[in-house]
């Protein structure tokens, strides 16, 4: 007469040895690399919930002032630095460096202030973390709050990537 354990009975073998298999292919599948995209793109959160991504862009520099301008069928993004080169660039209504933004017909600013009690003011940052390769690819981050004209109406920008555009 044969006694088994609870763990040795044959018909949990098969099951142990599915589940064994199963693991182990679940360990693979899950290790793979999580590849993105890596199209030059520009795109961030506006007003903390909808991903704003740009469908064209160009750089321009005239004078001392390069311009990143990022575009989608309804919307303008606007990065204005005074400089081509790596660094942080603060935003505020009285800072060299600038972010503009149109939609719908309206347009805003990191040069205008809000108005009320209390004040709310334009703020933000652009940071170039490189400018390289063959091309003189800009990758980057920034965020900015920007009022309208008014001051009453704002638009708000958080984790903002540049990538790889080119000059």
């Amino acid at each position: 007469m044969l006694f088994y354990t609870t763990f040795e009975t044959p018909l949990n073998q098969p099951m142990r040895r599915f589940f064994s298999i199963f693991m182990i292919g679940l360990l693979f599948w899950s290790c793979g690399d999580d590849l993105q995209d890596n199209t030059p793109s520009i795109q961030g959160i506006q007003n903390g919930e909808i991903l704003w991504k740009a469908s064209g862009y160009n750089v321009q520099t005239s004078g001392n002032l390069t311009t990143i301008t990022a575009t989608t069928n309804t919307s303008t993004l606007q990065l204005i630095i005074p400089s081509i080169s790596a660094g942080t660039y603060i935003l505020n209504s009285s800072s060299n460096a600038m972010a503009t933004f149109e939609e719908n017909g309206v347009f805003y600013s990191t040069a205008n202030d809000g108005t009320g009690s209390p004040v709310y003011v334009s703020d933000g940052m652009i940071d170039i973390e490189s400018i390289g390769g063959g091309n003189n690819a800009i990758t980057g981050t920034f965020m900015f709050n920007a009022f309208d004209d008014s001051g009453q109406l704002t638009v708000n920008f958080i984790d903002g990537v540049i990538f790889r555009i080119q000059q």
